[in-house]
């Protein structure tokens, strides 16, 4: 497998940012987490990924960030 860093070349040129999505539904035992009902007899919880591969090379954006304090 290769490894990618955020500086390596993706091939195209792009004008906005690339994300990808992932939605995952992790299975837990029932007894312990009845809060987490996913079906009759089975507990679940959904994650939702969302990561930044490629970000925006438009000066304009940068200005949307969050800045933290």
């Amino acid at each position: 497998m290769a490894v990618r860093f955020a500086d390596d070349p993706i091939g195209i040129e792009l004008d906005q940012s690339l994300y990808a999505l992932d939605s995952t539904t992790i299975d837990l035992c029932l007894s312990m987490f009845p809060w987490a009902k996913f079906r009759r007899h089975k507990a679940a919880v959904k994650m939702h990924t969302l990561a930044v591969l490629v970000d925006s090379p438009n000066p304009q954006r940068k200005g949307r960030e969050r800045k933290m304090d």
